[in-house]
This record gives structure tokens, C-alpha cells and sequence, in this order.
């Protein structure tokens, strides 16, 4: 991804990746793009959705997350913590 970066073969530089980003960053990534096209589908809006919903059951489950511990919702919650930040950019505001 770096590589095609560099190449100029991605659109937009709203999320470019930085030398110092792991997988562990596009994992996260990939996650929050999951949830925040299930939320749209869904027609829910991300500060609606509670830990008890399909979208974050399914959401927890893309992720490889368990759902029965106290842990879980804080673990997954991590994960999707960025869909503002992610709709900001779909509006095309990069420089905010």
C-alpha cells in the first residue's frame, strides 16, 4: 500500500499511510469501514448503535471479537471509534 502510495496509485490523501504504520492499522481500518457501512445500510446512526444490535454483533464478529465477557464491548468499541473521522472525509473535508 505504501509502495502504490508513493506511485500516486491511490485517490485522495485523506488516509494516507505513514512508514511507521503496521497492519494493525489497516486492520482497524478495515473494521470501522465495516461498521460504518453497516451502520448506513442499516440506517443507524453511529452514537445509536448499543452493544446489543446486529450491526455491532456483526461488527464484533468481522473482527474476530467474542461478545460474551465483560470485555467485549470496550474491545470492539476500540475498533469502530473513528467513523466521524472516516464521514469527515467522505464530505471531502481533509483539511480539518
Amino acid at each position: 500500500v505504501l509502495a502504490m502510495q508513493e506511485r500516486g496509485e491511490l485517490e485522495g490523501a485523506g488516509q494516507a499511510l505513514d512508514d511507521d504504520h503496521t497492519h494493525h492499522v489497516l486492520r482497524h481500518s478495515s473494521i470501522t469501514d465495516f461498521f460504518y457501512d453497516k451502520s448506513k445500510k442499516s440506517n443507524i446512526a453511529f452514537d445509536d448503535v448499543t452493544t446489543t444490535s446486529q450491526v455491532y454483533l456483526a461488527t464484533a464478529k468481522f473482527a474476530g471479537h467474542k461478545v460474551d465477557n465483560k470485555y467485549s464491548a470496550s474491545t470492539t468499541k476500540e475498533y469502530i471509534h473513528s467513523c466521524w473521522e472516516r464521514e469527515r472525509l467522505e464530505q471531502g473535508n481533509v483539511d480539518a
